[in-house]
């Protein structure tokens, strides 16, 4: 007899060579459906079926439409995977979040949206994506498409709305970026030696962070999260970053560190402080740390005061985050050891390497912590 309380299951070979147990059953109308249980054993699949057949979803029918399916995801507050992550005590930020949901809804809903997501194949993802790379689409825009199709086709087989995950070979793009420059110390001179009223900087405020971030290694991130609090005489403390989006998070790899700086940027960031409360933000304008974008505007209207225009800026890639490289190298070149560099910047073992820009004629005069101390003397 024909009733939605009926099932049967039975085994079902993959391409992969696995053996997955389906299941039949028959809707309310007599019509007979056939589904996954995910299950690689017939007693899981059964007790799979009958938790189906108890709440009432045995035969309830699903929308399997890759737009329809991947609707909710990378909205923060209710994407399913990235509520998983933060269960399990992972960090996951708005602002990538933000910015996985943008590249979903311009670039892979218009080219899968239509597709049923169980048809979705190995070689149709392939052939979009070096399709996309024969338009000249950036490898690191492909290589964040690859792993936002990643997350959602785990997510799936994870729940065993599709059997085979079609994105288990496919492979990210080699990524050949740059290397990213350096200042010299001439030019750090130039850029710091008159001092906080220097017109090279037209601000103390931005003079300060500015050097802050060349005597530290911070991240602007970290930079701009600093309240007084932070500062002791000795040392900083980096206990946060802030981003537009996020606001106030934990700094990258969740490490908080305290970095040792010389008395004279001391005495310069306390000279900040004025009336202020020990919790408010150091480089701000009003309640909320200053717009980056305004940051790096001023640094790279400083770079072309002493005499590194655009076009110089941009062939040796010198960027804001350049402090932070140049910060690394020096120490590297002073013989501090991998580990005490890693302490004082955030970094792992591989990131260490991949920031040092040593000098060879360098190593022969080690370098001091107290080097850039000597910025303002």
């Amino acid at each position: 007899m024909k009733t939605e309380t009926s099932f049967g299951v039975y085994p079902r070979k993959m391409k992969s060579g696995t053996v997955i147990y389906y299941y039949w059953a028959y809707t309310g109308n007599g019509r007979r459906i056939y589904r996954s249980t995910g299950a690689e054993t017939y007693e899981k699949a059964v007790r799979y079926c009958r938790n189906l057949l108890k709440t009432g979803r045995l035969t309830a029918e699903k929308n399997y439409g890759f737009a329809k399916y991947a609707e909710n995801f990378f909205v923060f507050d209710i994407c399913p995977y990235i509520k998983s992550r933060l269960l399990h005590g992972k960090s996951y930020t708005k602002g990538w979040a933000q910015a996985q949901r943008n590249l979903l809804l311009s670039r892979i809903i218009p080219e899968l949206g239509n597709m049923d997501i169980r048809e979705i194949y190995e070689g149709r993802i392939e052939s979009w994506l070096f399709r996309l790379k024969e338009e000249n689409t950036g490898v690191k825009t492909l290589n964040h498409l690859i792993t936002i199709l990643r997350i959602i086709f785990g997510y799936a087989l994870k729940n065993h709305d599709i059997d085979e995950n079609p994105m288990v070979n496919v492979e990210l793009f080699a990524l050949k970026t740059a290397e990213k420059g350096i200042l010299s110390r001439d030019e750090l001179n130039r850029l710091f030696s008159e001092g906080p009223e220097s017109s090279i900087w037209g601000s103390k405020l931005h003079f300060t962070l500015n050097l802050t971030a060349a005597m530290t290694g911070m991240r602007l991130g970290e930079i701009l999260a600093l309240k007084h609090e932070m500062v002791q005489p000795k040392f900083i403390t980096a206990a946060y970053s802030w981003s537009e989006t996020d606001k106030l998070k934990c700094p990258k790899n969740g490490k908080i560190r305290h970095i040792p700086i010389p008395d004279n940027l001391y005495q310069l960031l306390h000279s900040l402080w004025e009336e202020e409360q020990p919790s408010a933000f150091i480089f701000s304008c009003g309640n909320t740390p200053l717009y980056h974008k305004s940051v790096y505007k001023r640094f790279y209207r400083a770079l072309e005061k002493i005499g590194i225009d655009r076009e110089a800026r941009k062939t040796r890639n010198i960027t804001f985050h350049s402090y932070r490289h140049g910060f690394n190298t020096m120490l590297l070149e002073s013989g501090l050891a991998p580990e005490t560099i890693r302490l004082l910047t955030g970094h792992s073992a591989g990131m260490t390497a991949r920031y040092s820009h040593v000098q060879l004629v360098n190593l022969a005069c080690p370098v001091k912590l107290e080097i850039m101390g000597n910025l303002l003397s």
